[in-house]
């Protein structure tokens, strides 16, 4: 047996034309790509506008699916495209001739991230549990009941499972395998999904089977498995389900979510801020409601960094190649809400098969012959549907069914309070040296060290996971907050504005930057008509600024964050602008020295938000 189950690729560059390989034409969905367009809002003001439309016609393609809040959230169109005549390179070619399109990139597939069975393969011990503390932790809560949701993203539930029944949440749970709409038949066919959901939440102290980290909660399941793994198109539309759901219900608290999947392709993750994927968990990540749980991987591997060896695997026929980066657990630096999970054994050591990392991977928990619920057809006693399975799979849905009891206790925690509850009170004294990747000759596995350099590589950043201390432990710190300023408002042509009275067809351009830190996020150009909220971030490698165009009589609102990369210190400003028809005055400069450019910047916001309250009282 091969030593690996191999993943597909994620995504080729977004910057250059893609060049596929025959290895790679199995690793997406073919006459398909994922496109990012300049400026825009939204997915449906777009289609209205029809230049998704068009442009999608003029590549010889049709518009599947649209994200109207991963759209709107982000600020950048983002869309799926199918072609009945096109290739995948063929169809991103012509797209690329597009102006306004900004990227491309093909529908890749994600798999299950479950390693082989191998000789210590046990039965009947839920070793997992009593190792992260969880019994410590059930002293204080089981579960938040009904109203705390814990979202899994996976190949599906079985949702009549003895364990499980009435724990998946019907009105909530989406399958995203379809033609059309997303419809509610979230039924597992493989296995992966009904296992992973058993370990975070399956019922407890009813006398059968095993039991989840919450006894008492309930599960939004989110099925973007088909027959060939996840596309990334059906993963994004999972995330946008969310991030819509959450941003028109306040109330709804779901304060995680579990990805037991990945893939491998060739970018780094810093080449793929412009990426649909990476969009995707950025929307949902700003949200700040929710922790984004995500398995390290299988592969003997380094998070994060480049791939050092051709990996083939008879499994999926699909290849890890040499410099190939795993996702989404690489993203996990660059979003604030992410947790990337690796696995340790019954003996405390590195599961043979985790990917690891001292900078990427956060935390480690049971992936070992961890036991838990299974799909009745696939169980050797239909009647006992239990039965366990090792992978980093494994190992996520212990913290993802942390993060929900300790939200069942700190219900008032962001996704930021509670992800730092997990990681400070981490046992570092578990946290094991990887084993490096290893490869077979003449039938006996080697470990190999990644580097000569490298003497000592830890499984994860924190070590393991230990939700009873987690539960007990004090406050986190209140997150810090830092001003942010409006540093120029002028229109196109170099003329101020004012804030409250914007020139109806008149481009208005705005840079804004996080005070005290020299970070400056970038507002990508857009153009709207009517009302807009929005939330905007980005990266110091670009310029700060946005452009908008209204309509008379229009109205535009703008909740604004930015994250300082440093730090991880966010901040937010409100601004709304009404497009009144009258003719924009020049704002007034104090006389004198004027003081530093905190007092200026601080004038722009505080009239930003002054104008923002009269508009929320309907002045």
């Amino acid at each position: 047996m091969k030593a690996f189950r191999t993943l597909a690729a994620l995504f080729a560059a977004v910057f250059l034309f893609p060049v596929f390989s025959e290895a790679e034409a199995a690793r997406y969905v073919e006459g398909e790509a994922l496109v990012v367009m300049r400026g825009g809002t939204s997915g449906a003001q777009a289609m209205s506008d029809g230049y998704v439309r068009s442009a999608a016609e003029a590549a010889g393609a049709r518009v599947a699916r649209t994200y109207s809040a991963i759209s709107e959230l982000q600020g950048k169109v983002i869309v799926h495209v199918k072609s009945d005549t096109k290739t995948t390179e063929e169809l991103i070619a012509s797209l690329k001739e597009n102006p306004n399109v900004l990227s491309a990139t093909p529908n890749y597939i994600n798999r299950a991230l479950r390693a082989p069975n191998d000789p210590y393969y046990q039965n009947g011990s839920m070793w997992g549990m009593k190792r992260i503390g969880a019994e410590k932790a059930w002293d204080t809560t089981t579960g938040g009941g009904k109203s705390i949701y814990a979202a899994v993203m996976d190949t599906g539930v079985d949702v009549s499972h003895p364990d499980l029944a009435g724990v998946i949440n019907m009105d909530y749970s989406r399958n995203f395998d379809t033609k059309d709409e997303p419809d509610k038949n979230v039924q597992d066919n493989d296995g992966h999904g009904t296992h992973v959901t058993g370990t975070v939440a399956a019922l407890g102290d009813n006398g059968v089977g095993v039991v989840g980290v919450n006894w008492n909660t309930q599960v939004i399941f989110l099925k973007v498995f088909t027959d060939e793994g996840a596309p990334n198109g059906l993963i994004i539309a999972g995330l946008n389900y969310l991030a819509d759901c959450l941003r028109k219900d306040p109330s709804l608290h779901v304060p995680t979510l579990n990805l037991s999947l990945g893939s491998w392709q060739g970018a780094s993750p810093e080449e793929l801020m412009s990426n649909p994927f990476f969009l995707a968990f950025k929307a949902l990540d700003d949200l700040n409601r929710t922790v984004i749980v995500v398995a390290a991987g299988n592969e003997s591997l380094e998070v994060g960094a480049p791939s050092p060896v051709n990996i083939a695997d008879d499994v999926y026929e699909t290849y890890i190649d040499k410099g190939d980066y795993c996702y989404p657990a690489s993203f996990g630096r660059f979003l604030k809400n992410m947790i990337v999970v690796g696995a340790t054994d019954a003996d405390d050591a590195a599961a043979e098969f985790t990917n690891w990392s001292e900078k990427y991977v956060d935390i480690a928990a049971p992936g070992v012959a961890i036991w838990s619920t299974v799909l009745s057809k696939k169980a050797e006693n239909p009647n006992e549907p239990y039965g366990s399975d090792d992978g980093t799979s494994m190992a996520a849905p212990h913290v993802a069914g942390a993060v929900a009891l300790l939200a069942a206790k700190y219900p008032d925690e962001t996704a930021s309070q509670l992800k730092e509850r997990v990681l400070d009170n981490a046992n570092a004294g578990v946290n094991p040296e990887a084993r490096g990747y290893y490869e077979y000759y003449d039938g006996t596995k080697v470990y190999v060290q990644p580097s000569a350099n490298v003497s000592s590589y830890k499984v994860s950043v924190h070590g393991l996971l230990d939700v009873g201390t987690a539960m007990n432990a004090a406050a986190p710190a209140p997150e810090p907050e830092s001003a942010i300023a409006v540093t120029e408002l002028a229109y196109d042509d170099g003329s101020p504005v004012n804030a409250s009275a914007v020139t109806p067809n008149q481009e208005v351009n705005l840079t804004y930057t996080a005070v005290g830190s020299t970070f400056t996020f970038p507002l990508y150009p857009t153009v709207v008509a009517g009302s807009l909220s929005k939330w905007l971030t980005g990266s110091s490698s670009d310029d700060g600024y946005v452009s908008f165009v209204l309509e008379p009589g229009a109205q535009i609102s703008y909740t604004v964050t930015a994250t300082n990369n440093s730090t991880g210190e966010k901040s937010t400003l409100d601004q709304v602008f009404v497009a009144t028809g009258t003719v924009p005055v020049p704002p007034v400069v104090p006389s004198g020295s004027g003081g530093g450019g905190c007092e200026v910047a601080g004038m722009f916001a505080l009239a930003a938000v002054a104008l923002l309250a009269m508009f929320r009282k309907g002045s």
